[in-house]
């Protein structure tokens, strides 16, 4: 594989980030959703959207899916962010999802039991 001028491999970095979008005429809009097939998972890219029309993707992809379980999600954060959410970020990790949330200056005590 042919390295990036960072140093990474292109093919090491998220589906949709390796495109070549740069190349297309400017009056095209330059999003595209990538799906990638790997043999026992399938990596999803989603292109920056509205935060409805994310939260709606991603309800009907999973909701048709055969093993939702081995989708790897990669996206961007969606461009509206409600004003009660400042980022949120999901890491893969085997067996593990980690859920990165801002910390919160109020919020309902957990209860352990």
């Amino acid at each position: 594989m042919e390295p990036a001028q960072n140093g990474a491999y292109f093919g090491q970095r998220p589906a949709g980030l390796r495109l070549p979008l740069q190349l297309l005429p400017n009056s095209l809009i330059k999003r595209a959703m990538v799906i990638e097939v790997q043999p026992t998972y399938v990596d999803l890219f989603l292109p920056p959207l509205l935060t409805a029309q994310f939260e709606s993707l991603i309800r009907m992809i999973y909701g048709i899916a055969d093993q939702p379980n081995a989708i790897r999600w990669q996206s961007y954060v969606p461009v509206d962010l409600p004003a009660d959410w400042s980022r949120i970020a999901f890491t893969a990790d085997p067996g593990v999802l980690e859920v990165n949330l801002p910390p919160a200056l109020v919020g309902r005590p957990i209860n352990p039991g």
